[in-house]
């Protein structure tokens, strides 16, 4: 229905946005939905957390001194 009569090919393009077509971003989900879903999703997601709660006790994080007098919105596009 998405991706047409060759949706059991592989082929790329039917990932790839053109002038002509937008593919349908509700027709591919990674981690899929329903009975059929990911065995290791919920466990991805908890490892991830425990993962990034390390990384934030171990470390401090700070901002570069030069950006401290600047405002949020300066401090974020150099950032980011």
């Amino acid at each position: 229905v998405y991706w047409g009569p060759n949706a059991d090919e592989f082929d790329p393009e039917h990932f790839i946005d053109s002038d002509t077509y937008r593919w349908p971003r509700d027709a591919f989900l990674g981690f899929s939905t329903g009975h059929r879903n990911c065995i290791g999703q919920k466990f991805a997601v908890v490892e991830g957390v425990c993962i990034l709660s390390k990384l934030i006790r171990k470390y401090e994080i700070l901002i570069p001194a030069d950006l401290k007098n600047r405002s949020f919105e300066e401090q974020k596009t150099y950032l980011l």
